[in-house]
């Protein structure tokens, strides 16, 4: 997955917490929980990388 996509899931996260708090979500915390930690580990692929080595 490519840091562009990785940034906007993250950002739908955000969204969805928000909308937890407020009440108006759709999603359990359990499942904004697993959407973070899928995007956990697509994050792995990049962490002993450089930015210039992609």
């Amino acid at each position: 997955m490519t840091k562009l996509k990785i940034i906007s899931k993250l950002w739908s996260c955000i969204y969805d917490l928000k909308m937890f708090i407020n009440n108006t979500g759709t999603k359990t915390m359990e499942e904004i929980d697993a959407d973070l930690k899928e995007i956990e580990s697509y994050c792995c692929d990049y962490t002993d990388m450089d930015d210039m080595e992609i």
